[in-house]
């Protein structure tokens, strides 16, 4: 409102004083003064405008400031706050101490189920390694016992002939008395200084009986058991302490076997005579060192025995002892001068023998002797390693391996190492040829055959899932024709043939070159089981 006065006072001043003394009508003044009281509404609707604008202005010049203030200057101000706050923070017992136990709390947690987990998959593993053990455990030793089977049963069969022979001189001996019995009587008869219903007597003075068969095969069992006291009785009675039993093996070869020194030294002592041998060729010391009992073999090499004799296909003691796996009879014998350079009648060493055996510690201490080459060849051309995978000694192989063992070869039918392995089935020794990685799996050997055919044929019915696993070719056929079908029908397990079906790969009634499908390879070699399943499942 003053500013107002004072221009309408300067205005006034500067206009007004002229018309006021000029002679104009109030009517001009009047309207010259309303036309400047709209100046003046429109300059103070400016200024009210203008103080607006410089009101908003300095609102949003405090907002901008706030918010780069708030940007810019206080985060630098605060960082360094919170973090010198959170340091001291941490640097306090409590709230350090709560951080570290939340945090070792979870890291413990983790650690122990990680360690559980850990635990359980070893004992998986361990009861899963286990488990396969014993299954080719179970199957070497099935093995092991249908060879002791045949053995026994020859043996057996043996024994029965020798029975007869026995019986038969018996009844001749009891003839031939009887006969004695008749012409003695029939002289008595005959005599007239006998008086007539004189009884004629045939007993003989009272001496030790005549020794019979019976007696001998007494001795033999009594030795081989080392019954000690029942050996010295038959003795007593002249039972001819060279007698010969099964085999032809006397009773100090018995004892020698089963490794009653005791025994073997009582039967040297009353004239036992070490120098002969048994049907095989055998002599005392090659027994004694299959039986491997350390205290029998050396008091047998006391006896100045040939070290290096030759028995059954050629042997000699210290191959029969690195066969069954006598790690120190095999060294005793090296050390007293028996040479392990030799080979047996087809050509197999002391080396190719022990990895047969599969004893680790008896074809360490060979390997140790460097005497014969790693890759050596015996019999059919076969090397150490192929011998230790027929067998199944999986350790072996992996051992000879490490050692520069050559698993390319193949032996004179064209086998191989894989071959070899599959033939014998057993199914770690065959997992770890794999991972060798060096033979085809699809490679061919004898009749052409592959792995896995060699496998069907045998009756490894889970290594020949594991190679058709591995991508096997079981379409593929031999020399004669004959497919995996065929193959697995010559070996007659029915899991196997049931497996081999279940691929549906080959036709059920393919025939090989002769004419012959699955099913009659299944009847002519006896598996009518197997034929019987073929037949079931549409087999003509």
């Amino acid at each position: 409102m003053e500013l107002t006065r004072v221009v309408f006072i300067s205005l006034v001043l500067l206009c007004g004083v002229r018309d006021v003394h000029a002679d104009t009508s109030f009517a001009a003044f009047s309207r010259k003064l309303y036309l400047l009281d709209r100046t003046i509404q429109a300059w103070k609707g400016t200024v009210v405008d203008l103080r607006n604008e410089i009101s908003n202005n300095y609102d949003l010049l405090e907002l901008s400031l706030k918010e780069e203030l708030t940007n810019t200057f206080i985060p630098a101000l605060i960082k360094p706050l919170v973090k010198q706050a959170i340091t001291d923070s941490l640097k306090g017992d409590y709230i350090g101490n709560i951080i570290r136990g939340c945090v070792l709390d979870v890291v413990n947690s983790l650690k122990a189920r990680v360690h559980n987990t850990k635990t359980q998959l070893r004992s998986v593993k361990r009861q899963f390694r286990k488990v396969k053990r014993e299954r080719d455990m179970f199957k070497k030793s099935l093995g092991k016992l249908r060879v002791e089977l045949t053995k026994d049963i020859h043996r057996d069969l043996l024994g029965i002939h020798q029975r007869i022979q026995e019986l038969e001189e018996r009844d001749a001996l009891r003839g031939k008395h009887i006969q004695d019995l008749t012409e003695q009587n029939q002289k008595a008869s005959g005599d007239p200084s006998r008086t007539k219903g004189t009884p004629v007597t045939t007993q003989k003075p009272a001496t030790k009986a005549t020794p019979s068969p019976a007696d001998c095969r007494h001795l033999c069992d009594a030795s081989e058991n080392g019954n000690l006291e029942e050996v010295k009785r038959l003795l007593s009675l002249n039972v001819n302490v060279n007698c010969r039993g099964r085999l032809r093996r006397t009773p100090v070869m018995r004892a020698a076997i089963e490794g009653h020194r005791d025994a073997v030294e009582l039967l040297v002592s009353r004239g036992a005579d070490v120098s002969l041998v048994d049907r095989n060729g055998d002599n005392i010391f090659h027994l004694t060192c299959w039986g491997g009992d350390m205290e029998t073999v050396k008091f047998v090499l006391s006896l100045n025995v040939e070290i290096n004799s030759r028995g059954w296909r050629s042997l000699t003691p210290v191959m029969r002892a690195a066969i069954e796996g006598h790690r120190d009879v095999v060294e005793l014998l090296v050390s007293r001068g028996a040479n392990a350079s030799l080979v047996d009648e087809g050509g197999d060493n002391i080396l190719h023998l022990a990895c047969s055996g599969g004893d680790m510690e008896t074809v360490g201490f060979v390997l140790s002797l460097n005497v014969v080459d790693i890759n050596s060849r015996g019999w059919r051309s076969m090397t150490s390693v192929m011998w230790a995978a027929l067998r199944g000694n999986r350790d072996v192989v992996e051992l000879l391996v490490s050692k520069g063992a050559n698993v390319s070869l193949v032996d004179e039918d064209g086998d191989n190492i894989f071959h070899h392995a599959c033939s014998g089935g057993y199914i770690e020794t065959v997992e770890f040829v794999l991972s060798l990685n060096v033979v085809n799996i699809n490679s061919r050997g004898w009749r052409s055959l592959t792995p896995v055919m060699r496998a069907a044929w045998e009756g490894h019915g889970d290594v020949v899932e594991l190679l058709v696993s591995k991508r096997a070719d079981v379409s593929l056929v031999d020399k004669y024709g004959d497919n995996i079908l065929h193959l697995a029908c010559f070996g007659g397990d029915m899991e196997t043939v049931e497996f081999v079906l279940s691929l549906n790969v080959v036709d059920i009634d393919a025939k090989n070159n002769l004419g012959e499908t699955a099913a009659d390879v299944a009847r002519d070699w006896g598996h009518q089981p197997v034929a019987d399943l073929l037949e079931s499942r549409g087999a003509q």
